[in-house]
């Protein structure tokens, strides 16, 4: 067997939704002796989500969470080859598949796994190599956003574990000065400002334009004031790294 044909028997009988006689049968060996192995294998999936995930390991308990990873495994089973992104594909299948959840799991779960989820891939996002495309912010170009942020909408405030509620929000994860990760809470319109500068080519003054339209603000003094602030602490947190000039 070549080392490709080994490594894709061992995935099969370790992630397939079952150990099949043909896997068994190619790697050699006793039926009984790679159940336990799966089991193993399994077993430290589990382990490494919950570490990765402590707030949610906590909220799902022990027997909620092998079932959400068992799941998981069984229906899109990991892609990556690195440990650390383990947690990140789980929260993505999650937000497609809610009914891995038990029906006792707290309603706010999901939202908690994918603000953990969202912290780890802060934590672990490269940075990015410096550019040569920026320039000063204009209405009539988009914006570069920081690669290393991460934009969530939640249906209840998990970011704040002392003060939970169930609240729509929107919240920028994001590497601090100190590479610590930190937590900005947006308001409805800066939330929905954030989320279309996301969006390849939107330019700044669309954007802004269509939060405008879209909560039905009066455009005063007031609110440029407003949003003066709100482009200049974006900046100076790093989420917008400038304008994004013509290639």
């Amino acid at each position: 067997m070549s080392l490709d044909s080994l490594q894709r028997s061992l995935a099969s009988a370790c992630l397939d939704a079952k150990l099949s006689d043909d896997v068994v049968r190619d790697l050699g060996g006793a039926r009984s002796g790679w159940a336990l192995y799966r089991e193993m294998v399994r077993h430290r999936y589990v382990d490494t989500i919950g570490e990765s995930l402590p707030r949610s390991r906590e909220a799902l308990g022990p027997d909620g969470l092998v079932r959400a990873v068992a799941r998981w495994l069984d229906r899109a089973p990991p892609t990556t080859r690195y440990v650390r992104e383990l947690c990140i594909q789980f929260a993505r299948y999650l937000g497609d598949d809610p009914a891995c959840l038990t029906a006792d799991a707290p309603p706010w779960a999901l939202d908690l796994v994918r603000y953990e989820a969202a912290v780890m891939e802060t934590v672990i996002a490269e940075d990015p190599p410096p550019r040569s495309d920026l320039v000063a912010l204009s209405m009539e170009l988009p914006v570069a956003l920081s690669t290393t942020q991460r934009f969530l909408r939640l249906r209840w405030s998990v970011h704040l574990p002392a003060a939970m509620t169930e609240r729509a929000c929107a919240i920028a994860v994001y590497r601090g000065p100190n590479d610590a990760v930190e937590v900005l809470e947006l308001t409805p319109v800066a939330g929905d400002l954030v989320e279309a500068l996301r969006s390849p080519g939107r330019t700044l003054g669309a954007a802004i334009r269509d939060a405008i339209e879209r909560h039905g603000v009066e455009v005063d003094d007031r609110f440029n004031e407003s949003l003066a602030g709100l482009l200049g602490d974006l900046v100076e947190r790093g989420l917008i790294l400038g304008g994004l000039g013509p290639h």
